[in-house]
């Protein structure tokens, strides 16, 4: 297997495989042997739809890597970088040969064998870590890019978990400016699944969106590439203070200051009016004997019993 511009190769015995995708130029040549084991995802080598994921990614920049560019426009510090549901680790080390020696590479996989692959296979020019998930990375670690072709079956059931697990995890690691790129099927609907927003303790609250339609965790959020068979996405990771102005935008709304929210605001200040006027009553008549579960009836039926057998006494 031949990974697009690499020179990656996997032989397994005699046999060898060659991506059909052209390569991108600005890739490093540099030949290996490449191990995969039995049961691993596209036999531990290169789909097709890592193939147009690889081919999309631009080159790691200052421009597409903030949060690590320096005032000159160099490198303050090494960009990291992670690949999600790593497999055999064919995305890492495709980042690994295009600029050798520029970021650091992280490749995590909940398959032990997958990983076992992997280790193999990038050898030190990345970490490698078994989690189910984001169980094993600390909540300190932020990433500048985030890059996965993540399982989306169950079987020949469709299952969006790990997807949706990556990217809620991909809203808190990445860093302020950082880019999540997901390649999936085109009929996957991967823009409401990144729409999303924060609760007023900063939680991830799904459902929520701006009016871009990019969702308050994300500066961005575009389907960089679709050939009608595969979609390639990229979500811009937003600042902490667009967040929490988004926030306060929708709370407004919400509130009905302003935006798509009206009814609330009528609905709120007849609630208010109506209380003003019949204060007490009606909570006297919700608590009354007759809209009390029955449970409550016979509780208050015997303490009722109790006390007139006090009296006769």
């Amino acid at each position: 297997l031949e990974l697009p511009g690499t020179g990656l190769v996997d032989s397994i015995g005699s046999a060898t495989a060659t991506a059909a995708a052209a390569a991108p130029s600005h890739m490093s040549s540099t030949t290996r042997q490449w191990r995969v084991y039995p049961g691993l995802f596209a036999g531990g080598g290169l789909d097709v739809m890592t193939a147009v994921l690889l081919q999309t990614l631009p080159l790691m920049s200052s421009t597409n890597c903030p949060a690590a560019a320096g005032a000159s426009g160099g490198w303050a510090r090494k960009p990291r970088v992670m690949d999600f549901c790593c497999g055999s680790g064919t995305i890492a080390a495709a980042l690994c040969s295009r600029q050798p020696g520029v970021a650091t590479v992280c490749a995590l996989d909940a398959d032990a064998v997958a990983l076992e692959a992997a280790r193999y296979n990038l050898g030190d020019a990345a970490i490698t870590m078994l989690s189910d998930g984001w169980t094993k990375v600390d909540e300190s670690d932020h990433f500048d890019w985030i890059v996965s072709n993540p399982p989306l079956h169950r079987g020949s059931v469709h299952d969006f978990t790990v997807c949706l697990q990556l990217i809620d995890g991909a809203a808190r690691h990445l860093a302020p400016g950082g880019s999540l790129w997901i390649v999936t099927q085109n009929h996957v609907p991967l823009g409401p699944l990144l729409q999303g927003g924060v609760d007023e303790d900063g939680a991830v609250e799904a459902g929520a969106t701006d009016s871009t339609g990019a969702g308050m965790r994300w500066a961005q959020a575009v389907e960089v590439v679709s050939d009608g068979r595969f979609a390639v996405w990229r979500a811009v990771k937003a600042a902490r203070s667009t967040v929490v102005a988004k926030y306060m935008k929708r709370k407004a709304a919400s509130d009905g200051e302003a935006g798509p929210y009206p009814h609330k605001k009528a609905n709120r200040e007849k609630a208010d009016a109506t209380g003003s006027e019949n204060s007490g009553i009606t909570i006297e008549k919700d608590m009354s004997a007759k809209t009390l579960p029955p449970t409550t009836k016979c509780v208050e039926t015997a303490k009722k019993k109790k006390k007139k057998k006090k009296k006769k006494k």
